[in-house]
């Protein structure tokens, strides 16, 4: 059961991303001494309970202490005060695990205790999607076969802004009938894209995600544009103590993938990398994707900016042969999205391994 009283014990049996294989894991290596942090700065580790877990003998002496900040990436003041909490608590840190969302976390700080990085939002996002809508909802229909093709060029995405994203935002203005842009910083929403006309042919039709402002819209949006920029989370021209991050993804890169759709990414170094790796296809096809391996935020949004230009000033005909040319790409990331999970089995690797060093030296 979930205890209230301290809502970050991980109550893995009751969370939809948490599959099978994670949660034998959990039972095994730390039933009772697994916690949720929460990121932007405001987390205070609870040491009262955790002592109380071990003068309550909750806690056997091989079990492995693991703090997830599973929707974070960038977590020094975290690392330092678990250095602090470890010390209070005389913990072996050999036996402690943070985890968060960047993909080099254990070569980005040097710590005793052990660092993983997990793409937690790929794996949330997924086992939500299946256990609410069902295996692949979204299925991409090629746009040979569709009776009407999408209106707009791209959709674009903003929640908070930052350096990059206003850059874009900027640059976009002018491109702004070609597409469906989001700012929540300023109150813009998609719903604003449509017009009177087709907010009222919707309703009339009997489109439920349009008379129930609690349903979900975003497939009628991505469905109706041809590739997305995505503005991933993080970033500043002035960010370097972020530079150093590579390869953290939140819903903003699952979204092309679930809906089916190409995509260009502003985000951290190697964020294209670490995709490949994990099997995806990405869009060199439209995109030169040489800003990938740029050095900070500046020079990553810049060089992503100029591909997104070209390909928005591409005549009609070459616009359209370029995105038909990459329709088998979408459908295998799409089915990639669903089906793999070699991020998990890595995972579970990674924190045996720990365990069985950490056991042995009992």
């Amino acid at each position: 059961m979930i205890d209230h009283l301290h809502p970050q014990r991980l109550a893995y049996n009751e969370v939809e991303w948490c599959t099978t294989k994670l949660k034998l894991l959990f039972e095994k290596v730390c039933k009772n001494s697994i916690f949720v942090l929460r990121g932007g700065g405001n987390v205070e580790y609870d040491i009262d309970y955790y002592k109380s877990l071990i003068e309550g003998g909750y806690v056997k002496d091989n079990d492995l202490w693991i703090f997830w900040m599973k929707t974070e990436s960038h977590s020094p003041n975290e690392i330092r005060e678990l250095h602090t909490v470890c010390e209070e608590l005389k913990l072996d840190e050999s036996k402690v695990v943070f985890i968060n969302g960047d993909l080099t976390l254990d070569k980005n700080y040097d710590t005793k205790f052990n660092c993983i990085g997990f793409p937690w939002y790929l794996l949330n996002d997924k086992e939500n999607l299946i256990k609410n809508k069902g295996y692949n909802p979204y299925k991409f229909v090629k746009y040979q076969d569709r009776e009407v093709l999408p209106s707009k060029r791209f959709i674009n995405l903003n929640g908070n802004i930052n350096k990059p994203r206003e850059y874009i935002l900027d640059r976009l203005e002018k491109f702004k009938n070609f597409g469906y842009i989001s700012d929540l910083s300023k109150g813009i929403t998609l719903d604003v894209s449509l017009t009177q006309k087709e907010l009222l042919e919707n309703l009339a039709g009997g489109n439920a995600r349009f008379s129930d402002p609690n349903k979900n819209v975003l497939d009628f949006f991505h469905n109706d544009s041809y590739f997305s920029i995505v503005q991933e989370s993080g970033g500043g021209w002035e960010a370097f103590d972020q530079d150093k991050i590579c390869g953290y993804f939140t819903e903003k890169i699952t979204k092309p993938l679930f809906y089916g759709q190409p995509f260009v990414v502003i985000g951290f170094k190697n964020s294209l990398k670490f995709l490949k790796e994990m099997g995806f296809e990405t869009y060199d096809d439209i995109f030169d994707e040489s800003y990938d391996e740029m050095e900070t935020w500046e020079e990553r949004t810049k060089a992503v900016w100029k591909e997104i230009e070209k390909v928005l000033t591409l005549p009609d005909r070459e616009f359209h042969e370029k995105l038909d040319k990459v329709q088998e790409k979408v459908i295998y990331n799409q089915r990639r999205f669903f089906a793999y999970d070699g991020y998990v089995d890595d995972f579970i690797t990674k924190l045996m391994k720990i365990y069985e060093k950490t056991s042995i030296s009992i």
